[in-house]
């Protein structure tokens, strides 16, 4: 079952023992600005932020896993994991096979 699904990042394959600690980390790993610093709550909202405020343009989210940088993915927890990721499909087999 998906909803006993340990909390993971896309980003860099970590697990957390709860949501809470998940989206933390992602503020403070992957959705921070390299320039100034700032967290945010997904790489989008970041990705425009620095193209309205430092005039630059954001190519990957930092320190993904190679195949996992795409600034424009609306990831925020759990929430807009690309379903059609071979990773993400591997960890939701894993996840029910678990469950089962």
């Amino acid at each position: 079952r998906v909803e006993a699904e340990t909390p993971w990042c896309f980003y860099c394959d970590l697990e957390f023992r709860d949501l809470a600690q998940l989206l933390q980390h992602q503020k403070a790993k992957h959705f921070r600005c390299p320039t100034c610093k700032k967290k945010f709550q997904n790489a989008p909202g970041m990705a425009v932020h620095i193209r309205q405020v430092h005039k630059n343009e954001l190519r990957e989210v930092p320190n993904a896993l190679q195949g996992r940088e795409d600034p424009w993915l609306e990831i925020i927890g759990m929430q807009g994991l690309p379903e059609n990721n071979e990773h993400v499909k591997k960890r939701r087999r894993s996840a029910m096979e678990d469950g089962a």
